[in-house]
């Protein structure tokens, strides 16, 4: 084995350890491949900056350019994988589930191919054996088709055949993107009969599907569920008895994508949610619609219990300008980016007396008919205008 194969191996097994791939960027250096090593170079630099700071927009202006300009050779060993019909582009991350930034398919994080989106078809019509991964095993999110007659257009439809896949072995983890009445209980109740499947589980991404309880709680309740990281069920017939069971577990503490929204009745239970420690790398929480006021929100509002929140949707809730700014000014979500609060009783002043405070740090999703004004934005699904420092 080659001093660089021996590095790739080690990263793979270590894929957590920075210093592995700097390493691997020095010896790319010294073996005349100065583009690729400064691309792992920036994108560990960029993550040590946060999110959306100049420093880090620079840096990722930098490493979009070289992965547009070398992209094609950095995602050899992951042909079979790669949906050659999506866009070539280069894209970025923006208030998602993904960090890094994208070619077509492919999630470049941290110098490497982090995660990978595909059809099933895709999937399934892959070689393991020609999946060559120069970095880290890669995450597959695994998109359920929703094309009228699409044989894959249910989780029931394949999920066999999905634990049985020799591919699952060459992955760190799935993640299973439903959504939108594309899976219902009985797919549910397959997939926590897979306790192989459910080992490899990284995320459920179930918003508006036909689920219930009796679906989703024997898959959360699994002892074989051990890394579970995103889960939405958003304005699903789900009810609060998830997030007892979530709470009930430390499998879950290493969640960093949460929907609830719709699925908590008056705010029952946020208080124990919040609890200092219990979500230290959740960033993106969806509580909208589940009955929050000035007083539960209040809840939410404790020193350490989400240290690393980015995105918290408040929309649909009775909560007032006040309130607002209390939270905003609370130092208990040190980076947060953005607050979505469609729905709630605030007035457009309202909302820009929060923007002229807050704005040069939070951006405040509100949405407003599209007659309001031209530049309108999709923020959590509604139509709404990105109120930032930008705008004038």
């Amino acid at each position: 084995m080659s001093h660089g194969d021996a590095l790739r191996r080690a990263i793979q097994l270590e894929p957590d350890d920075d210093t592995l791939r700097l390493v691997y960027a020095d010896w790319l250096d010294e073996h005349d491949d100065p583009a690729r090593a400064e691309f792992i170079r920036i994108q560990i630099e960029a993550e040590s900056h946060e999110t959306g700071s100049p420093e880090h927009e620079h840096l990722t202006d930098r490493a979009v350019g070289l992965l547009s300009a070398n992209g094609n050779q950095w995602a050899t060993g992951y042909e079979p994988l790669t949906e050659h019909s999506v866009s070539r582009t280069v894209t970025r991350a923006h208030y998602c589930t993904e960090r890094g930034i994208a070619l077509s398919n492919l999630w470049f994080y941290r110098g490497f191919v982090d995660s990978i989106h595909c059809r099933p078809e895709t999937f399934f019509s892959t070689d393991p054996t020609n999946l060559r991964p120069e970095g880290p095993l890669p995450r597959v999110c695994l998109k359920v088709g929703h094309r009228e007659g699409d044989p894959f257009g249910a989780i029931e439809s394949y999920v066999g055949r999905l634990a049985s896949s020799p591919v699952l072995c060459r992955l760190r983890d799935i993640r299973i993107h439903g959504g939108f009445e594309s899976t219902t209980d009985d797919g549910l109740r397959l997939l926590a009969n897979e306790p192989g499947l459910l080992a490899k589980l990284g995320g459920l991404l179930l918003s508006e599907d036909r689920i219930s309880d009796e679906g989703i709680l024997p898959i959360l309740e699994s002892p074989t569920l051990t890394g579970l990281c995103e889960l939405a069920i958003d304005n699903t017939p789900c009810t609060g008895a998830v997030v007892q069971a979530l709470l009930r577990s430390d499998s879950f503490r290493g969640m960093t994508y949460l929907h609830l929204d719709g699925i908590i009745e008056g705010a029952c239970g946020l208080r124990p949610f919040a609890s200092p420690g219990r979500w230290p790398r959740l960033r993106w929480l969806g509580l909208g619609n589940c009955g929050l006021d000035d007083l539960t929100l209040r809840g939410l509002m404790r020193p350490g219990a989400f240290p690393a929140l980015e995105v918290l949707n408040l929309s649909f809730s009775e909560v007032h300008l006040h309130a607002l700014r209390a939270l905003l000014s609370s130092g208990v979500f040190p980076k947060l980016r953005l607050l979505g609060i469609g729905g709630t009783p605030l007035t457009l002043d309202e909302v820009a007396s929060l923007r002229a405070e807050f704005g040069h740090r939070v951006d405040i999703g509100f949405p407003v008919p599209r007659s309001f004004d031209p530049s309108v934005d999709l923020i959590f699904n509604n139509p709404a205008i990105r109120l930032s420092s930008k705008d004038g």
